[in-house]
């Protein structure tokens, strides 16, 4: 296995294993209080913050393998999101589509 596949299965692994713990919080927000209380809303809003986070590592992953890191601009998150969202030609799918990426932009700005 030359070096160029072991890179390659070895980012496959870490984002296989970051989706994972992504679906565990998924199945965490299915019981997570309902109600519209300050305790309710930050349980909520702590599980979408860590499934955010979770999203952000694999994308600074890949652009860490594919890329030579992420953006070097003041709004690399946003940057990093874009990035990922763009159709580059004979190189397979995006790891974002467009139309999550643009729902993050529009709040992402608000915040």
């Amino acid at each position: 296995m030359s070096l160029e596949e072991s890179l390659a299965r070895r980012l496959a692994a870490e984002i296989e294993s970051e989706l994972d713990a992504m679906v565990q919080l998924v199945r965490e927000s299915a019981n997570a209080p309902r109600g519209g209380d300050i305790y309710a809303r930050r349980a909520r809003g702590s599980i979408l913050h860590d499934f955010y986070n979770g999203a952000e590592r694999i994308f600074e992953r890949i652009a860490a393998e594919l890329n030579g890191g992420v953006p070097n601009v003041a709004n690399w998150h946003q940057q990093l999101v874009a990035d990922m969202a763009l159709a580059i030609p004979n190189c397979g799918r995006r790891s974002s589509t467009t139309t999550s990426a643009t729902a993050w932009r529009s709040t992402a700005g608000s915040a």
